[in-house]
């Protein structure tokens, strides 16, 4: 058991200081709890959004496409991140609760090893979930671009070594060389990477060349990495839906491949946009600390300048939206914009339980429109459109086409996940088309 603060700080534990005395124009790094209840209420609804995105691939088989797998193993990340922030937001306030109870050195030493397992899931989790969201583009591209939906399905064995395998092998240097722990610079008041010098007044108010390295092999470079691998595929994507509009012709097939490109261009353009706003906040924060710290925006009390500790606290607050908040906007994006997956999933089940409700406050009345019950009239279709079947519809066999078959084969694999309800009816009129 150590004794004192400096003590702790020499066995490399550090803990949240709110009691830092800063005056005149400075201020001190400490955030408070308002990051903490931001980030609470952004990764609870993640955790909701992940199961709900996970169950049409649980319910339906017919809904267990290449896209949708993907999507589920994605969700299945965001789950992981958010509930691993959450951890750290639970750690927080028992350390403010111990720290007043059983003092500081007994609160700082289980706070730390609480916050380090914290930070190896966190990281793992978000190592994967860029994974995911790179092999969805990459997919998409292949299913869009090249037409061929067979090269992206028989990757998933490696798709899998990569997403989870991978991350926990890249923290395991972290990890054995106790890097990973809490730090106000790192992220906003969770735990990640711990600053590399204890010796200081400055204690976490250092960033410096081993505390960079740290952070970017902790996944950051991967993240900014990300970023440019999503904004090239879904480029690529784009550039070739508009260059198959510009080459169509007057035939019903390619004039219904267009309405069809239209549709899905609209949707794609959301998928990387929303993954970059969410994202980006943490690493426009890394970048200002490089600057704030280099520069000297802190004092020998390691208090920071007012206009910057401002400029921090409210990255933060957008971090702790962004960084938890994946599967829920994932959740809106595949489940809730698909409208017969949220026909099917939502609706459906909600116009059984009012129907069956209604019998039982009014039978007499339900006897006679017996007739509209749900259970008597036509089911929904299902949300997705099997590129099998449609391969098997017109006696073609399942393996990747080319020319203008295999542009309508992806074109209507895409579809099975984010074209209306309207454009995934006329896939089956366009494949029986083919010649």
């Amino acid at each position: 058991m150590w004794n004192t603060f400096h003590e702790l700080m020499k066995q490399s534990i550090y803990c949240p200081r709110p009691n830092r005395t800063c005056s005149g124009d400075y201020s001190s790094l400490y955030y408070g709890d308002t990051p903490a209840i931001v980030s609470f209420i952004s990764c609870s609804l993640s955790l909701l959004g992940s199961l709900i995105t996970v169950l049409p691939y649980l319910l339906w088989k017919d809904t267990r496409t290449g896209i949708r797998r993907i999507i589920t193993f994605l969700a299945v990340a965001d789950f992981f991140t958010a509930a691993s922030y959450i951890m750290g937001n639970i750690n927080f306030y028992i350390y403010k609760h111990n720290s007043k109870t059983a003092g500081i050195n007994t609160a700082c030493n289980y706070f730390d090893q609480i916050c380090e397992v914290q930070s190896y899931i966190s990281s793992w989790a978000s190592y994967s979930s860029f994974w995911w969201t790179s092999i969805l583009a990459l997919y998409l591209y292949w299913t869009v671009v090249k037409g061929d939906i067979k090269k992206g399905e028989r990757y998933f064995p490696l798709y899998h070594v990569l997403s989870w395998g991978s991350p926990m092998l890249a923290m395991v240097p972290l990890l054995v060389t106790n890097s990973l722990g809490y730090s106000y610079v790192a992220a906003a008041g969770w735990c990640f990477i711990r600053g590399s010098r204890f010796d200081s007044s400055l204690q976490y108010a250092q960033l410096d060349f081993e505390d960079i390295v740290k952070i970017l092999a902790g996944g950051k470079a991967f993240e900014i990495g990300t970023y440019a691998w999503v904004l090239l595929m879904y480029g690529a994507i784009h550039c070739n839906i508009r260059k198959k509009k510009k080459d169509q012709t007057p035939t019903s097939i390619n004039g219904g491949v267009s309405v069809l490109l239209r549709q899905i261009q609209k949707k794609l353009y959301f998928i990387p946009a929303a993954f970059i706003i969410l994202r980006m906040w943490g690493t426009i924060q890394f970048i200002v600390s490089i600057f704030v710290f280099n520069f000297r925006k802190v004092n020998q009390d390691g208090c920071i300048e007012k206009g910057y500790r401002d400029l921090y606290f409210s990255l933060a607050i957008l971090q702790c939206i962004g960084d938890g908040a994946q599967g829920w906007v994932n959740c809106i994006l595949y489940i809730f914009w698909s409208p017969k997956i949220r026909q099917r999933l939502i609706l459906n089940p909600l116009s059984n339980c009012c129907y069956h409700v209604a019998t039982q406050i009014l039978p007499t009345t339900s006897r006679h429109s017996s007739a509209l019950s749900p259970v008597n009239s036509p089911s929904p279709k299902s949300v997705f459109v099997s590129v099998q079947h449609v391969g098997e519809e017109d006696g073609g066999p399942k393996e990747n086409r080319g020319g203008v078959e295999g542009e309508q084969e992806g074109t209507s694999a895409l579809l099975q996940t984010f074209s209306r309800e309207e454009d995934e009816e006329r896939v089956p009129l366009i494949a029986s088309e083919k010649t």
